[in-house]
């Protein structure tokens, strides 16, 4: 405040009080300890903010004051004086020493429960006083109630009262609020004006649940996403969190926090004692919440919410008073998945697949593999088969199974008989209610196939159910952070259209491909002149740009100016919001330019490397499961030949998301940096995983190949060696054929001189047989620009103990690879050691100028 308002305050309060400093500054009001000059004792002074006071109006505000200072009672802070400074209103109460609920909770976080409820007790206890004399607070809040000496002491009575008194529509134009979200009643949030103290006690229970939690039930990105939630979504249960908490006091917390005031206790006396527990230190659960669920029991005191009524609330909560009128209407078809869906999405249950006796093995196997698929994925929380099976019950259903096991996506399967042998598996997700969310997936094979392919059948269908979560996960984040319900639309348009355009990457119909990102592109901006401080429709216009650079390869030309209008895109979604994804996004942009070398010199390059690695980092730090940005780390880190590093990223990405869009080429990535390290064993894993997840990925049998050829892996077996060949020539790219044709052919030629190494007669005619297969994995320099194939070749020729031949064809590498080096890195800095593969060549004199360090 400035120092001419206090001037007009001492003015006002003449010989009565004196004003010593401010202690405090709350959304309505600035507090001041003063003194009482004439009764010689600390006082607190609030003073309204000019804002407020001028909405308000005095004579409502003195009249809410003089009603609020009537009441008496040892847990409610009195009121001695209140007045009007010249327009400044003000009020004065005893000064307190101790500290209010909030300082203790951001200190603790977490009270003892015997602490807990016996504060909720005295708040409780204050407002039944209170709502009998016809007075309802409408703002608990932890920084409403005061600890002296151990007690609690409410304060503010009154002033909310008032302040919703002078209308929503002045409230909103001054940007002050009526309540706080964190704790506001769904009806408050609804905007009606005659509460009861119902209300209070949901504002009760939202105080107990966080000293109870740590959090209130309820937290979002924005106020309006809050209140919502607080309308729309089931409170956690607090027993998971903190197991410790007796029934009894669930129970009473899940009452108070009723969505519906008619669910409630009936008034604050009735929640008090409900908190009367004979001794909550000792207190056991009678019944497990798993034994509640399997007999079909429900805690009688836990009310259902009711659905009408929650579909007013949820109308009315966007239109807040102090937050913004926001109208916001959906579709009646949309708020219904809402409601069915408040349950976390992340959560997910497999539910056993049906089956005849005869499939019932089958159904039970994919049932188990695709549970521990989908555990694979950091994001969702699975239940264990064990949880699962323990509540699916022919007599339960299956919203009853998802209230039990706190899941708000269940995953339903059968495995059916289609002809002969063969058998269908049809799966297909379902929300908490019950009610399907995607269309159903099938796969048809023959019994005997199924059971060899069955993680490659639970793999597709966790990839498929993985997508499905995180888009409607992704739906709900965005409707809480949009705040215009046209901008929404458009932004769920513009994704569904570059999902076609990705879905049509590949095939021969570019112009297609095209049309659908110029449309996607048309909807992000119809989005972001609608809600042009909303972040999101500008980072996926970014993110448009980035993926129409990428269909034209290493064309740097083409793809120049899809990048140049992706950065600026990328620096105003970072304007509004810096997260992780938009760091992500301008991130990817900056290293596909260094890529491209698009830079104009080698320091704007070297600025390009060095800030698009920052802004990977960074992405990383604000979110540890950023899977795109660790990706994208993983492959820089290898460029830069910090192999540990890259490694290490790879494999944080697909802890964080196992079935992240580039999951193959990670896992490649990961056989790569530990092969060229010498780290076999760990190569083999990555290359046995990378076939068993992608079987027809032509790089999967190629790997498997360098694996045998290396003379460290498996036995070298020629037979299998060329039916990888086989499958891997079937499965490659036309476009990449050229080139991985001819490499497949060189390990193929290593894994024959390694199996000529094992001795015996044929010994030279393996010997033989592996040049002859070099010789013809040649390829000129239109092919191998980088002479990959050479350096390639000369491994396989030191295996053959060839040095002559390991010369040349190194040398030729390196007329192509100038400052290139035989040396590995394992991580940054450091000269590195020589490569694992060329040790055997690195005394030959001849040799020693491509085994030195050198830098670009």
């Amino acid at each position: 405040m400035s120092a001419e308002i206090i001037a007009r305050l001492e003015l006002a309060f003449a010989n009565s009080y004196v004003i010593e400093r401010e202690v405090g500054r709350g959304g309505m009001a600035t507090v001041y300890l003063g003194r009482d000059v004439r009764h010689n004792r600390p006082v607190a002074i609030k003073v309204l903010h000019p804002e407020l006071a001028a909405s308000m109006g005095s004579d409502r505000f003195l009249r809410e004051i003089r009603l609020a200072a009537t009441l008496q009672h040892p847990h409610i802070l009195g009121l001695y004086d209140s007045g009007d400074a010249g327009g400044l209103l003000y009020y004065v109460m005893p000064f307190v020493e101790g500290e209010s609920l909030r300082d203790r909770l951001d200190r603790e976080k977490q009270l003892p429960i015997d602490d807990a409820l016996q504060i909720a007790r005295e708040a409780a206890s204050a407002l039944a006083y209170a709502h009998s004399k016809g007075i309802v607070h409408r703002d608990i809040k932890p920084e409403n109630v005061l600890l002296a000496d151990g007690h609690a002491i409410v304060m503010d009575f009154g002033i909310a009262h008032a302040a919703q008194d002078a209308g929503a529509e002045k409230l909103t134009q001054t940007g002050m609020s009526v309540g706080t979200p964190l704790y506001m009643s769904p009806e408050q949030a609804a905007g009606e004006r005659d509460l009861d103290g119902r209300s209070d006690i949901y504002s009760l229970g939202c105080v107990l649940y966080e000293m109870l939690i740590g959090e209130p039930p309820f937290r979002g990105p924005t106020a309006l996403a809050i209140l919502a939630r607080h309308s729309m979504e089931a409170v956690p249960s607090l027993q998971i969190v903190r197991n410790t908490v007796p029934d009894e006091v669930e129970d009473a917390v899940m009452c108070a926090l009723a969505k519906a005031p008619a669910d409630r206790y009936a008034n604050a006396t009735q929640f008090e004692k409900a908190l009367l527990l004979p001794s909550t230190t000792v207190s056991h659960r009678a019944t497990s919440r798993a034994m509640r669920a399997q007999t079909g029991t429900r805690r009688a005191a836990v009310p259902l919410m009711h659905r009408r009524w929650a579909v007013v609330a949820a109308g009315v909560a966007f239109a807040v008073l102090a937050y913004g009128t926001v109208a916001w209407q959906r579709s009646r078809d949309d708020q219904q998945k809402r409601r069915s869906s408040s349950l976390n999405k992340n959560r997910v249950a497999v539910l056993p697949f049906t089956a005849d006796t005869s499939l019932a093995y089958i159904a039970d196997g994919l049932t188990d593999a695709l549970t521990a698929q989908l555990t694979r994925v950091r994001q969702l929380v699975v239940s264990t088969p064990a949880a699962v099976r323990s509540f699916t019950k022919d007599t339960v259903s299956t919203d009853s199974i998802a209230r039990a096991l706190n899941v708000g996506t269940l995953v339903q399967g059968a495995v059916e008989r289609v002809r002969g042998d063969s058998v269908r598996v049809i799966v297909k997700l379902l929300d908490a209610s019950g009610a399907a969310t995607s269309d159903a997936k099938s796969f048809v094979t023959s019994r005997a196939k199924l059971l060899a392919l069955r993680d490659s059948v639970a793999d597709a269908v966790a990839f498929m159910t993985r997508g499905q979560i995180s888009r409607e996960i992704t739906l709900q984040h965005d409707a809480e952070g949009a705040n215009n319900a046209d901008a929404w639309a458009l932004v769920q348009r513009a994704r569904q259209n570059r999902r076609r355009a990705q879905e049509l990457a590949h095939s021969p119909d570019t112009a297609a491909v095209t049309r659908e990102f110029v449309v996607a592109d048309s909807f992000a901006r119809l989005a972001q002149a609608s809600d042009p401080k909303w972040s999101e429709p500008i980072t996926l216009r970014g993110w448009i740009e980035y993926d129409q650079s990428r269909r034209f390869g290493t064309n740097a030309a083409l793809a120049a100016p899809h990048i140049e209008r992706g950065l600026p895109l990328a620096d105003s979604a970072m304007a509004l919001d810096s997260s992780a994804d938009n760091l992500e996004l301008r991130g990817d942009l900056k290293y596909w330019k260094y890529l491209l070398s698009l830079g104009k010199t080698d320091e704007e390059q070297n600025h390009l490397i060095d800030s698009a690695q920052h802004d990977l980092e960074e992405s990383r730090t604000r979110n540890a499961n950023q899977a795109g940005a660790l990706a994208s780390l993983s492959h820089l880190y290898a460029r830069s030949d910090r192999l540990l590093d890259a490694i290490v990223a790879a494999k944080q990405a697909l802890e964080a998301d196992a079935y992240v869009s580039n999951a193959d080429v990670i896992l490649y990535r990961i056989f790569l940096s530990s092969w060229d390290l010498g780290r076999l064993d760990d190569a083999q894993r990555a290359c046995n995983e990378g076939a068993a997840r992608f079987p027809k990925d032509y790089r999967f049998y190629d790997c498997q190949i360098m694996v045998m050829a290396s003379g460290l892996g498996p036995e070298p077996d020629i037979a299998r060696a060329w039916d990888l060949v086989s499958k891997a020539d079937s499965a490659m790219p036309v476009q990449l054929r050229p080139f991985w044709t001819r490499a497949v052919r060189v390990w193929t030629a290593g894994v024959i001189a390694q199996a000529s190494k094992r001795g015996g007669p044929s010994r030279k005619q393996l010997a033989d047989s592996a040049r002859h297969v070099l010789a013809n994995a040649r390829a000129d320099a239109v092919i191998d620009p980088r002479r990959g194939l050479s350096q390639w070749s000369a491994v396989v020729d030191a295996i053959l103990g060839d040095n002559d031949a390991a010369v040349e064809n190194l040398k030729d590498w390196y007329a192509a690879n100038p400052s290139g080096t035989l040396r590995v890195r394992a991580n940054a800095g450091g000269p590195g050691e020589v490569s694992w593969m060329f040790r055997d060549l690195q005394r030959d004199p001849r040799l020693q100028p491509l085994f030195a360090q050198r830098t670009k």
